[in-house]
């Protein structure tokens, strides 16, 4: 999927894009903007899904009601984004969980509202890598901006955390059950 927008879909889960059992999700300068669920995944959804790379997309102004405002992800083996913007996205930004590989890098997150887990949540992976990212201004009613749960290896290289919020842990950075 390339040079697409999606704007002002609904659905109850997956605004935009619902992949389920795909073998390979690539998306390359995407625009997703005020896309709408109950559930998860406001822009994209995917589910056992197993390789996805989106590189120069952006996410602007996506909600969900439950996980991942612009990405929810379930059971996938490799994951990378790169070069990508999300902002004023409303519910945890990107949500990955039972993931083995998940990599963003020279992407920027700012001013997303987080309403629990915070901007990205990698739970259950083998591998969560982040590199020359921004994580700015975004404010969460929990956890803070990036959070490793249960993740074997990890690494936070060249990113900067600045003005984040978070009403109980680590207005940048929430670690549990994570090798840093």
């Amino acid at each position: 999927i390339s040079n697409s927008m999606f704007s002002q879909n609904t659905n109850h889960s997956g605004g935009a894009i619902y992949a389920y059992k795909v073998i390979f999700l690539q998306y390359y300068n995407c625009f997703f903007i005020n896309n709408l669920v109950n559930k998860f995944g406001g822009a994209i959804r995917t589910y056992r899904t197993k390789y996805i790379t989106g590189i120069k997309s952006v996410f602007l102004n996506n909600w969900a009601h439950s996980n991942g405002a612009a990405f929810s992800i379930f059971d996938s083996i490799d994951i990378t984004i790169n070069s990508s913007i999300f902002y004023g996205n409303k519910y945890d930004v990107i949500d990955s969980y039972d993931g083995k590989s998940f990599m963003v890098g020279y992407s920027t997150f700012r001013n997303n509202t987080l309403d629990f887990y915070g901007g990205v949540r990698i739970f259950k992976s083998t591998l969560a890598v982040v590199h020359t990212s921004v994580f700015a201004t975004n404010n969460a009613k929990y956890i803070g901006v990036l959070n490793f749960m249960k993740v074997d290896n990890s690494s936070i290289i060249n990113s900067h955390f600045m003005n984040n919020y978070a009403t109980t842990y680590g207005g940048g950075m929430f670690l549990f059950e994570a090798t840093v």
